[in-house]
């Protein structure tokens, strides 16, 4: 990360080949992390917390912006007297340190519902760091940036094209935003802050081509994420060998949906419009509740039986009804006095409430013939809990698309596609 490391490393015969190494160990640790990450994640919870991931991913940024700030200080000391190291220039490298750092931060807070992801920022980011180093062996200049951030977010594609055929684990559009996210930020920090010695200000054309290169393979990978909805999957995937079961895997990995917003509930996602919502509940209230009651003390049996692409209504409700339940424990186990506690206390209460009256609403009849319903001395003591002015958004069904309709979405890639392809091919021209 140092800039004298930069320059060290383009010094030495092996230095290439050593930056590549690194950045491919990296990568693989992320991909062989992929079946044993909810493993680890629980075995962390259950020791520290489950803050840790987000207090680590904090303490991550605030070490590299100090290492960074010490590679600020050596490198204006190296090539400049002690009093320009107090100079203008350096200080607003620092400030884009911190701005980078501060980003980092500020994301990192708005995931601490899920602090787990946070670690996505520690993995790319690395990762980032590592693919510039190795990239600027062979491109000397600003465009080593833009292709290692283009490069990290290609990467980040694939492990979640790897989590989607992974048991147990999900794609997440998210996730794959996180890791771009990470891998461009640090990008950033390199190119305003840190400015390693040896790499220009200034991209070259070679540079340029193959960050276009990279791009065109991003978008190509992003539109055929977007292309594979579940009706394509059950199509295509018995057909190949060995991923026939992707035709009904409960992580999907492009669906179209539709948001709600409901009053006194707040936000969540459906794969159904309200008028197939409200009329699956209309007419298959009783089948539905008995698939329920079925599965009542197996719902990881019930996700493997009844997926989303299967029967959309039922499993909606269901995961509503876990999601319900889940903070239902939660709230039980919160009995600490003090104000921050009784104040998650009222969160956890929140969700809970939300959620039940949200499947009493919008899966009335089938919730009403099924045996989930509440005890109401439960049901008034969550009532009485609730915060009532706190914005609520389900997190059931929140990877769904709603924004925006999947003819328009292409119709964007596909403009995007001919755009990169017509800058790419001017390139080679002005070459």
């Amino acid at each position: 990360m140092a800039t004298g490391m930069h320059g060290a490393a383009r010094s030495g015969r092996g230095g290439e080949a050593l930056a590549w190494a690194l950045a491919g160990a990296w990568a693989a640790s992320i991909f062989a992390a992929i079946p044993l990450a909810r493993s680890i994640e629980h075995a962390v919870r259950d020791a520290l917390g489950q803050r840790a991931f987000g207090w680590l991913a904090i303490g991550a940024v605030l070490a590299a912006t100090a290492a960074a700030l010490t590679v600020i200080g050596r490198s204006r000391g190296a090539t400049a007297s002690p009093r320009d190291a107090h100079s203008p220039r350096a200080a607003v490298r620092a400030a884009w340190l911190f701005a980078v750092a501060a980003a980092f931060a500020f994301a990192t807070a708005s995931l601490w519902s899920n602090p787990e992801e946070a670690m996505h920022f520690v993995q790319y980011g690395v990762l980032s760091l590592l693919l510039q180093r190795a990239v600027a062996f062979r491109l000397p200049d600003a465009s080593s940036y833009f292709v290692a951030a283009l490069a990290g977010a290609l990467v980040g594609c694939a492990d979640e094209a790897v989590q989607w055929v992974v048991p147990g684990r999900y794609f997440g559009l998210r996730d794959i935003a996180i890791n771009a996210f990470a891998a461009s930020l640090v990008q950033v920090g390199l190119a305003m802050g840190i400015r390693p010695a040896g790499v220009a200000r200034t991209t070259s054309r070679a540079g340029r081509r193959v960050a276009l290169r990279i791009a065109l393979a991003l978008w190509a990978a992003l539109l055929a994420f977007a292309l594979n909805t579940p009706a394509r999957v059950a199509v295509w995937a018995p057909r190949l060998p060995g991923l026939a079961f992707l035709a009904t895997n409960e992580s999907t990995m492009m669906e179209y949906g539709h948001r709600y917003d409901a009053p006194d509930i707040g936000v969540f996602r459906s794969r159904l419009a309200p008028e197939e919502l409200a009329r699956e509940d209309a007419t298959r209230a009783a089948a539905g509740a008995a698939l329920l009651d079925a599965y009542r003390d197996a719902y990881g049996d019930f996700l493997v039986d009844v997926p989303p692409q299967r029967d959309p209504f039922v499993h909606e409700l269901r995961v509503h009804l876990f999601r319900r339940d889940r903070y239902l424990e939660f709230w039980r186990a919160q009995t600490g006095g003090s104000p921050e506690q009784v104040e998650e206390r009222r969160k956890l209460a929140t969700v809970a409430a939300r959620e039940d009256r949200l499947v009493r609403r919008f899966f009335a009849r089938t919730f009403a013939a099924s045996g989930y319903a509440l005890p109401p001395d439960v049901a008034a003591r969550v009532a009485r809990d609730e915060l009532p002015g706190l914005d609520y958004e389900s997190t059931v069904s929140r990877d769904l698309v709603t924004s925006v309709g999947e003819g328009e979405l292409l119709a964007v890639f596909a403009l995007a596609l001919v755009a990169l392809l017509t800058a790419l091919l001017s390139q080679r021209e002005s070459g």
